[in-house]
């Protein structure tokens, strides 16, 4: 009788360790999966934004970039072309910035008054630094604890975006960092 109270004992303690590391292993997964998320729409956005530039708008800083969008806002928007040349018309600045203080990564919108087919940098044009424009914008993302833009070739950027989440019912943090290449076409 007492053997097979110790066995079920310890068959109980067996299925109780097995619980325990399927729920640490799922916890682990759903923190990982929610970074890998948020990660990728903002870089599937920033992506898709900086191949319609040109990298004569670009503009970088430690925690911030900018450059000009042809698409213009509004319900239905579209890729605004010059009739005659046949040339981007940029309409308003996407500035990408990270608040390390908040993990934020967010996005403003500054329009380019008025829109016009030739490109330069934010500052340039406005007579401000980058970093006056890194506020009131939309927030991307959150857990971010990298931002990082390279520029491999004159236009070839390289932007590294990592995020940091706990588990649920954890201190321990899952870290994921992605990376994506970017061609600003016009």
């Amino acid at each position: 009788m007492s053997l097979a109270a110790g066995l079920f004992t310890l068959l109980g303690l067996l299925l109780f360790q097995l619980y325990r590391v399927g729920a640490s292993a799922w916890q682990k997964s759903d923190a990982e999966l929610d970074l890998m998320r948020d990660l990728q729409v903002v870089l599937a956005r920033l992506n898709r934004d900086a191949q319609g530039s040109t990298y004569g708008s670009l503009s970088r800083d430690a925690t911030a970039l900018s450059f000009l969008t042809a698409v213009s806002s509004g319900s239905s928007p579209q890729f605004v072309v010059d009739p005659i040349t046949f040339r981007p018309v940029w309409q308003r600045y996407l500035v990408y910035y990270y608040t390390p203080a908040s993990q934020t990564l967010a996005v403003r919108e500054e329009p380019m008054v008025p829109p016009a087919t030739s490109a330069a940098p934010i500052e340039s044009v406005a007579g401000q630094p980058l970093s006056s424009y890194c506020n009131s914008g939309r927030p991307l993302a959150t857990h971010v604890t990298l931002f990082q833009v390279d520029v491999t070739d004159p236009d070839l950027l390289e932007v590294t975006l990592e995020g940091r989440k706990k588990r649920y019912g954890s201190e321990r943090l899952e870290t994921l960092r992605m990376k994506t290449t970017v061609r600003m076409r016009n």
